[in-house]
């Protein structure tokens, strides 16, 4: 089977973006799934631009982050690779269409409101009709018909809009997964936008607790070094005392191990943007330094060997990587690595900016040979 890294890039963009068709052009209107830090009352949503399907993260963190100033967005961005470019292309073209269709929402939204002015006006200034209950009757009839009308417009507007923001999003995947795995041995890579994360098997990960609500969004397979591993787009959340609160935000890989103790879970820290899992409270610190803590029994310590303190070693939070979470259970390995909303919000408006998914390649690297070891035969 053809690798990621077979796939060119003019195969890729084969499909050409459908147009799109949102009403307001101050802001692309996207599919919920879960993933943004700017609602904590409405339930997850995928929010491409403004961040991934669902809602904030933490009430101190958010009004915090009201306060800081908004970074200026350079004019352009370099990107290093043709998968890069080939994401703001995409992002170009989709943009360009939902302006376009826009444009004609406009003019028939203008068009409809003329004729219900009309079919309201006009009948009264027929002599034969002024003042008689036709001229009610056809008014009505005119102002009936026109808004039937828009309304059946608008359904298909809505429905060509949905379609087209998918399209762009696996686009979206397709590109940046090709650009992940362009120096990464994967074979077997499939990436589908409509697969999404059972809930059971994130809370098998046994890190988080009292889960209400799991979303999901572009499910990837694929085999490393002989191991079947999967990754997915997810947000968890909790039910707050007013609203839902966000428990994760990030990508979720899954990868087989040999492992065969109690249970080991091992937190990264990180910034004031980190969400530890809740289920950290109820589990025993065994070691705690500078970089991370472990939490189990203490005879798993005897697990982590001097290849796995060093690959350890190698992982760093940081902006973009807010924080790491990993389990190791018997038979497979949990990383829930925590990222920032410039890599889990999909650009619509604004320009790609690379340097999230730049820094996602360099993890992921680190992820899967981390996860070699606790897969050693």
């Amino acid at each position: 089977m053809a690798t990621l890294k077979d796939k060119t890039t003019a195969e890729i963009v084969e499909v050409e973006v459908p147009k799109v068709e949102v009403v307001d052009e101050k802001k692309v209107e996207e599919p919920d799934d879960g993933f943004t830090d700017e609602k904590t009352a409405n339930p997850p949503e995928i929010k491409p631009e403004e961040k991934i399907e669902e809602a904030p993260k933490q009430d101190a963190v958010e009004e915090k982050k009201g306060k800081e100033e908004k970074p200026v967005e350079p004019a352009s961005y370099t990107y290093e690779s043709k998968n890069l470019e080939a994401i703001e292309g995409a992002r170009k073209g989709f943009f360009a269409n939902y302006k376009k269709n826009n444009r004609y929402k406009t003019f028939v939204s203008v068009a409809v409101l003329l004729v219900i002015v009309a079919g309201w006006i006009v009948p009264s200034t027929i002599p034969a009709l002024n003042g008689t209950t036709a001229a009610l009757v056809i008014s009505l009839c005119v102002v009936g018909v026109a808004i039937v009308g828009l309304g059946i417009y608008s359904y298909f507007f809505r429905k060509k809009s949905d379609q087209g923001i998918k399209v762009y999003f696996a686009k979206y995947y397709d590109f940046m997964y090709a650009y992940t795995f362009e120096t990464i041995a994967v074979k077997g890579f499939h990436g589908d936008l409509d697969s999404k994360l059972d809930q059971k098997e994130f809370t098998d990960c046994g890190m988080y607790d009292d889960v209400f609500k799991v979303g999901s969004r572009y499910g990837v397979t694929f085999t490393y070094k002989d191991m079947d591993c999967a990754i997915v787009d997810c947000a968890s959340q909790n039910k707050g005392k007013k609203a839902l609160e966000t428990t994760f935000v990030g990508k979720y890989l899954r990868a087989p191990n040999t492992y065969d103790g109690t249970g080991i879970v091992i937190y990264f820290k990180g910034n004031d943007r980190a969400l530890p899992p809740n289920g950290l409270k109820r589990m025993e610190l065994i070691e705690e330094n500078t970089s991370y803590s472990v939490y189990g029994a203490a005879s798993e310590k005897k697990y982590l060997t001097h290849a796995i303190r060093q690959a350890l070693a190698q992982i760093e939070t940081n902006k973009t990587l807010v924080d790491v979470a990993i389990s190791i259970k018997p038979g497979r390995t949990y990383f829930c690595l925590g990222y920032e909303d410039t890599l889990m919000v999909i650009p619509l408006q604004k320009s790609f900016d690379p340097a999230p998914v730049v820094e996602f390649r360099k993890n992921i690297g680190l992820f899967l040979d981390l996860a070699t070891l606790f897969n050693q035969k």
